[in-house]
């Protein structure tokens, strides 16, 4: 029962950090008008994409409004990501498609609907290697989070103040494949969590100044497989519940005729995702469980972004800079995860506006990397000592990865379309 366990383990652990970014969260996600600037958007969103940035957004709309955001992120991964494997290997090239599809409606003078469908978080990774008994290994993990989001803001114009709430229903999928014994995996995994919302407030202090601040409540998502394969063995179930933890923001815009600056700093919970119990079932009917380990840290991000209007104002353009903080932990790697390091991302952006439609362009650059007996680095170890051995981490997270060099680069490319009605 044991080997089932650790099977399961190494099939589902992977998801719990492959999500090409710090913890679960992608930083340079929607919509190309808000990733151009930095992906800032918590005090000025004023269109369907409220919906996932801060709710109250979608009280500034007119009569309506629609969304359409198109998202590409493409890169790689550079890492151990098995313990009997070799040291410090690359992925294949990685392509994530992301998308928004929204839309809100002033239905009162002061009340606003909205609902959005998007992926909050997915990504693919995938290695080819070669073991020392000479077999070919194919190690691969696709992971999807999707929500569905129905949103209502009310408005107080006298002050210039929108509160926004938002209800998220998500879908959480997971595949995991690795052709190599004795650790084969073959597993699709997936499941719905329906207790997911989102609060958040915008005020308008002046035509020049605007601050805002959202709050998304942590979900629990149980995914389970009625079926599977590994080292040999069926089994009939094995579920786990994966945490998408909580994240509170805050920003401000401030305006002066055609400039913008903004800002935003979140801070993500990530430290809610210590381990995980993955349950299982085998064909005999035995059950079991066994923990897995992650040990995350809360996570700060930093955004900034400007925006300078040229050709009557109808054309912005944006330039932006991201910053997070470490959250995964060295001493529990892995290959398909951010590494155990702070990150930064470089965006640029372009738009047209023309009255009730506009179009924008955006592209994105995030990185990071940690190298072991790198001495100028030192917010991460700088020898592999200060990492645990093979031995202790069979113990505790077998299907982590081992030291080594780690480092990943992402590549994102957007466009939105959107249309206003006044």
């Amino acid at each position: 029962m044991r080997r089932l366990g650790l099977l399961l383990v190494v099939a589902v652990s992977s998801v719990s950090s492959t999500a090409a970014a710090g913890g679960y969260d992608i930083p340079i996600l929607y919509s190309a008008r808000h990733i151009g600037a930095g992906g800032t958007a918590v005090a000025d969103v004023d269109d369907s994409s409220a919906v996932f940035h801060n709710p109250a957004g979608i009280g500034q709309i007119g009569k309506g409004n629609l969304l359409i955001d198109v998202s590409l992120l493409t890169g790689d991964l550079r890492s151990t990501p098995y313990l009997f494997g070799p040291e410090t290997i690359e992925s294949e090239p990685v392509v994530a498609p992301f998308f928004l599809v929204g839309g809100s409606a002033r239905v009162h003078e002061y009340i606003t609907l909205g609902f959005a469908a998007y992926p909050v978080a997915a990504a693919s990774g995938e290695y080819k290697y070669a073991l020392d008994d000479g077999q070919n290994v194919t190690d691969s993990t696709t992971l999807v989070f999707m929500e569905a989001s129905p949103a209502i803001a009310v408005n107080i114009d006298k002050i210039g103040l929108r509160i926004g709430l938002g209800y998220r229903a998500t879908f959480a999928l997971l595949d995991r494949t690795r052709n190599s014994a004795p650790l084969d995996v073959d597993i699709r995994m997936s499941g719905l969590s329906f207790l997911g919302f989102r609060v958040g407030f915008q005020w308008r202090f002046t035509d020049y100044f605007t601050i805002g601040m959202n709050y998304r409540t942590r979900t629990k998502t149980k995914i389970s497989a009625n079926g599977g394969s590994g080292t040999g063995v069926d089994f009939t179930r094995a579920e786990t519940e994966l945490t998408l933890p909580a994240r509170l923001s805050g920003g401000f815009r401030f305006d002066w005729a055609p400039f913008a600056f903004m800002a935003d700093f979140e801070w993500g919970f990530n430290s809610q995702n210590d381990r995980i119990a993955i349950d299982t079932t085998d064909v005999n009917g035995n059950t079991g469980s066994i923990a897995n380990v992650f040990n995350w840290s809360d996570q700060w991000t930093l955004r900034t972004g400007g925006e300078y209007r040229v050709a009557k104002e109808r054309v912005p353009l944006r330039l932006g800079f991201i910053y997070d903080s470490k959250t995964t932990n060295f001493q529990y790697p892995s290959g398909f995860s951010t590494p155990p390091t702070h990150t930064y991302s470089v965006t640029a952006g372009v738009g047209y506006d023309h009255g009730p439609w506009q179009i924008n362009v955006a592209y994105a650059r995030r990185f990071g990397k940690v190298l072991i007996d790198d001495p100028e680095n030192p917010q991460t170890p700088t020898t592999a000592d200060d990492s645990l051995t093979r031995g202790e981490l069979i113990a505790e997270c077998p299907a982590c990865g081992y030291s080594g060099d780690y480092r990943f680069r992402i590549n994102g490319f957007y466009v939105d379309f959107s249309y206003d009605w006044y």
